[in-house]
């Protein structure tokens, strides 16, 4: 089973919520409480699975498939703009 220590997990993983929140200049505090719900419940997954010091490939999965439906809730209440 393949592993990664955290510093290596957290340089290079970026969580799609996270780059799109960046990307669309979106404050955690613009986000539905529901969608803040989802982020603050997937933070507690992310600090369990660190707290061993690796994440395995169950916990990444866990953790990208969790971000990737926060991203598309995101997309979906707060859709890009056009500038």
């Amino acid at each position: 089973m393949k592993k990664y220590e955290v510093e290596e997990w957290e340089a290079n993983h970026d969580m799609p919520h996270e780059e799109l929140m960046d990307e669309r200049g979106i404050d955690f505090s613009e986000l539905s409480k529901e969608i803040q719900r989802k982020i603050r419940a997937y933070d507690l997954v992310y600090e369990q699975a660190l707290k061993d010091g690796y994440i395995d490939e169950q916990e990444e999965q866990l953790l990208i498939t969790a971000s990737y439906k926060i991203a598309e809730q995101i997309k979906i209440e707060h859709p890009k703009t056009e500038e």
